[in-house]
């Protein structure tokens, strides 16, 4: 597993870093750390995703974005993740923003009874 950085000037000029590793790429923006994930395979291999986030919430005071666009459906294990991410940045007064996602995500966190329980753009 290697990691890609890849260096970008966004709006007015500042740079924005992206790092890409394996299923997911990290985009970080003034307000927001943006996961953006790349494949359903990121279900099955939580590990290196649950570490990355998990370092984001201890280190930084920014809110989480997770950009679903590439994911077809989650599973419990997803779920029971979300579920930690969410109330480790509650705790510190922070919001979790689940973005792109498509129906059958969208079900899912429905059916658990977790879709007031996050924030949907």
């Amino acid at each position: 597993m290697s990691a890609n950085v890849l260096p970008f000037f966004g709006a007015w000029g500042r740079l924005i870093l992206r790092i890409r590793i394996y299923m997911f790429e990290i985009e970080d923006n003034k307000d927001s750390r943006v996961y953006i994930l790349y494949s359903d395979e990121i279900l099955n291999n939580l590990k290196l995703f649950e570490e990355s986030v998990e370092r984001f919430i201890k280190t930084d005071d920014r809110d989480l974005v997770l950009d679903m666009t590439n994911l077809s459906s989650l599973n419990s294990m997803f779920l029971a993740f979300l579920i930690r991410i969410k109330t480790s940045l509650f705790v510190e007064r922070r919001i979790i923003r689940l973005v792109n996602y498509n129906e059958s995500v969208y079900r899912s966190l429905e059916v658990a009874g977790l879709d007031s329980y996050f924030h949907f753009e």
